[in-house]
């Protein structure tokens, strides 16, 4: 069977894909639903894609992991899981700051809209 190499067990590859799968739909379900735009999911869904092709060929981890110098598979995914993680918060943080800021301008409108109508009467 093509799961099954060795590396990793087959019961653990099965929960990862299993896992991946049941996380897909759901993320999919959210953006049917409209609860989430498609564009702040995409990340998401590129992660789950790669976390599902490394529980298929649990080998490209290892490779990885070689590659950049790290001693062990777990490591090297950590600290990728990590990194991007910071880049999420920081883009995130950058949305937050836009919104306020556009919060404030609609605030500064509607204080202006009140003061004009006051003014009518």
């Amino acid at each position: 069977m093509f799961l099954f190499n060795g590396i990793i067990k087959f019961q653990l590859q099965l929960i990862l894909i299993i896992g991946c799968i049941f996380t897909y739909w759901y993320i999919i379900r959210k953006v049917r639903k409209s609860n989430v735009r498609i564009d702040d999911i995409i990340v998401w869904i590129i992660g789950i894609c790669i976390f599902f092709i490394c529980s298929i060929f649990p080998q490209i981890p290892y490779a990885i992991s070689n590659l950049l110098g790290f001693e062990s598979p777990a490591n090297s995914i950590f600290f990728i899981v990590i990194f991007f993680m910071f880049i999420m918060i920081f883009l995130l943080t950058i949305r937050v700051s836009q919104l306020q800021e556009k919060i404030k301008e609609l605030t500064h409108q509607i204080a202006l809209v009140d003061k004009d109508s006051d003014t009518d009467k």
